[in-house]
């Protein structure tokens, strides 16, 4: 996924949720500055506007258990320690009480993905103790490359180390609104507060060495120094590794040789400089691949310094993780090929790694969100995902308000089949989410990198509702994510039509995967149709299914032509949805629609040829939870190749689309079908009683499985055929 690249392009933020209801508006209410020897320990000149929403929500019990110049996580509740501040009641030990609350609440919502929100809460504990530089660290974290991001689109905007300036002034100015709610994320503040750490853990180191207190220098700018501790060689490490993937000066980073040039080599700094170096290659090969190797070593320098760390400290819980984190990051999803689920051999010997400290890790402290969190997305791809089902259970049950790590359980339920609960759960997950939206806004609404993960739970639930057959909670769901992801919030909010507005389709995915076509030709199209290129470009393919489903062929054919213009769309490149861009989805919709139109014109094997043209792409498609089509194409090419006899094709495509797809009642419902019709020419053909036998008690067991399927509460949809195209007859 590239959805971080382009969030958080203003620094106003939305307070737009979908009930309208009105958000604490939280825009920094502190001075981030470093403290100076002026400014030491005068606690009762901080003024506390009124309680934190970010640390009224229930994310979960997880702390680290030592931080250098924290307390340990107490019992006390932030708003008994903001009375106290405001009171003038036990100063410094309730500034350092909200500085661990802060500190707790940014590793949670780091762990679960909410990084921007996460730099905040790291920010707001650097205002109650400056001198907690693992708070920094924890910045730079957030702002660091993941999962989701990483690679090329990651560094590809590097800047200059000439325009980063390295004065005091440079690295003592941080603020909320400049280092967590500017641009997001940012390899420049990743880089800053990384330094800012290790800066302040060797000045403490430095006072600590002191025999006595002449000999500190004064400037140093600390508070309370009697009652700091020096950074333990753990931290140090920590701070030195990430040093490693965030540092501008490390040796040949931003250079690149050009062919042209020799031995001489230049700065890259923007894609324009990239694309425009790229098309010097002799060789043709852009310098995006050179600069993914130089993204790969940042990475791998990265990973091995935590290696390093992992054999000092194997017991730590944080070491394990970013151990983990940094080897999956050097593959994401890119662990093990799709669909076979074998590991890819660059990534074999990593993978072997990353299992084996999981499964360390997970026995000494199961309930780790880290952990847990991660687990599930090493064993989606893998080649038994059911491994993570404990994960899910922690993830669900331990953290009610991050509504991410709820979310990452429905990925599994989706994988094995359990359209009930990925519903159920994905209902819980946008419910967190939506808490943690008003919670902050401005780090979490529409423009921030939250939004995507937020929008990214009702995908996941109307996905699961709609191979469920689940139509009213998938029309509820898409109708409410709808009524955020407007024509005009893409308008307000530039660039984020570019990894957002792909979800802005699930409406027409419903209607589409229900059979509604006379309520898809109702369907308004966008007043630009550019900005939103996805939501246009389908309602052309729905437009043309709905006409050739209802037999107008030759106003299908017209769409089919709108449509084609728009799938050809230079945009269509740029937009993405998690793992696919927007062009690689629509090239599969042509040969969908052409099959479509041959099938109503009776062109029957033109019809299958385009068909199985769309089945091959899709199946080409990147792996992604859920997939990037969202209704599979086997479904009607199963249920047309059964309406026209071909039995043994239809079965075949049944069978294997519930590989992919396990219990899902569309297929279920073809295959019974299938094996009904040929058990009765089994039956003509005076086959052996037990043959007979054999397939009766398979074609019970399919049904066994399809009316459990059918007994959620949220199923409520009359499966009869594998598609809505199906049973429409022909022109």
């Amino acid at each position: 996924m590239s959805e971080e690249r382009y969030i958080a392009s203003r620094k106003d933020r939305s307070s737009v949720i979908e009930d309208k209801t009105d958000s604490i508006n939280q825009r920094g209410q502190y001075d981030r500055r470093i403290a100076t020897t002026e400014e030491k320990s005068n606690e009762a000149d901080v003024k506390i506007l009124g309680n934190d929403d970010i640390l009224s929500l229930n994310l979960g019990i997880y702390s680290r258990q030592f931080v250098s110049n924290l307390p340990p996580a107490g019992p006390h509740s932030p708003s008994s320690l903001f009375d106290d501040i405001r009171d003038g009641r036990n100063l410094g030990h309730s500034r350092k009480m909200l500085a661990r609350k802060y500190f707790d609440a940014g590793l949670l919502h780091a762990y679960s993905y909410n990084h921007q929100l996460a730099a905040v809460c790291f920010l707001k504990c650097l205002d109650f103790e400056p001198n907690a530089f693992m708070a920094h660290w924890g910045v730079s974290y957030a702002h660091s490359p993941n999962y989701n991001f990483q690679g090329v689109p990651y560094y590809g905007t590097w800047p200059e180390p000439a325009s980063l300036s390295s004065t005091c002034k440079y690295l003592e100015t941080f603020t909320l609104e400049t280092d967590a709610l500017g641009i997001f994320p940012s390899p420049k503040i990743a880089d800053k507060h990384i330094k800012l750490a290790l800066r302040k853990a060797e000045q403490l180191k430095k006072h600590h060495a002191c025999t006595n207190e002449d000999k500190f220098d004064k400037n140093m700018g600390f508070c309370g120094l009697d009652i700091l501790a020096p950074p333990t060689d753990l931290e140090l490490g920590i701070l030195r590794a990430t040093a490693l993937r965030t540092s501008i000066e490390l040796p040949e980073v931003n250079k690149i040789q050009d062919p042209k040039e020799g031995s001489k080599s230049r700065n890259i700094n923007s894609t324009d400089q990239a694309l425009e170096l790229g098309k010097k290659c002799s060789s043709g090969s852009y310098v995006f691949d050179m600069k993914k190797k130089e993204a790969d070593r940042r990475g791998r320098y990265y990973a091995d310094a935590l290696a390093d760390l992992y054999l000092k400290y194997p017991e730590d819980d944080e070491v394990s993780f970013l151990y983990i984190d940094s080897l999956m990051v050097l593959h994401a999803w890119h662990l093990f090929e799709h669909p076979s689920r074998l590991p890819l051999p660059n990534a074999a010997k990593d993978i072997l790694e990353i299992r084996r400290v999981f499964e360390i890790s997970l026995k000494r402290v199961p309930t780790h969100p880290g952990f847990c969190h991660l687990g599930i997305h090493f064993y989606e791809m893998g080649p038994n995902p059911s491994e993570s089902l404990p994960l899910c259970f922690v993830l669900r049950e331990r953290y009610p308000d991050a509504g991410h790590l709820i979310h990452m359980a429905t990925h599994i339920y989706l994988l094995l089949g359990d359209y009930s609960s990925c519903v159920k759960y994905s209902i819980h997950a946008i419910q967190g989410d939506t808490k943690i939206w008003r919670s902050f806004p401005q780090a979490s609404g529409f423009g921030s990198s939250h939004i995507a993960y937020w929008a990214h739970n009702f995908h996941l639930l109307i996905y699961g509702a709609m191979m469920g057959g689940m139509e009213s909670v998938a029309t509820e769901f898409a109708s409410r994510l709808n009524l955020v992801l407007t024509e005009e919030n893409f308008e307000k909010y530039p660039m984020c039509e570019l990894y957002l507005e792909g979800y802005s389709v699930t409406d027409v995915h419903v209607l589409i995967r229900f059979g509604r076509w006379e309520k898809i030709l109702q369907l308004q199209f966008p007043r630009n149709p550019v900005l939103m290129l996805t939501r246009a470009a389908f309602l052309r393919y729905a437009h043309a299914l709905a006409y050739a489903a209802l037999g107008e062929v030759r106003k299908a054919e017209i769409e089919v032509c709108e449509f084609e213009r728009l799938r050809c769309h230079p945009q269509a490149n740029c937009r993405i949805l998690h793992n696919n861009s927007l062009k690689q989805i629509l090239d599969l919709n042509t040969p969908m629609l052409l099959g479509e139109i041959a099938y109503r014109k009776g062109n029957f094997d033109d019809a299958f040829n385009q068909l199985r043209r769309a089945v091959i792409l899709e199946d080409g498609l990147n792996f992604d939870e859920p997939r990037g089509k969202m209704q599979p194409a086997r479904h009607a090419l199963g249920g047309l190749l059964l309406e026209q006899n071909q039995l043994e094709e239809a079965e075949s495509v049944f069978c294997t689309d519930l590989k992919t797809h396990p219990c899902n009642p569309w297929s279920l419902v073809g295959l019974i079908k299938c094996k009904i019709l040929l058990l009765e020419d089994v039956k003509k053909k005076n086959v052996t009683n037990a043959s007979v036998k054999d397939a009766e008690e398979e074609i019970l067991v399919l049904k066994t499985t399809f009316a459990k399927q059918r007994a959620s509460p949220f199923s409520d949809y009359r499966i009869e055929h594998s598609c809505g195209c199906c049973g429409k007859g022909i022109k």
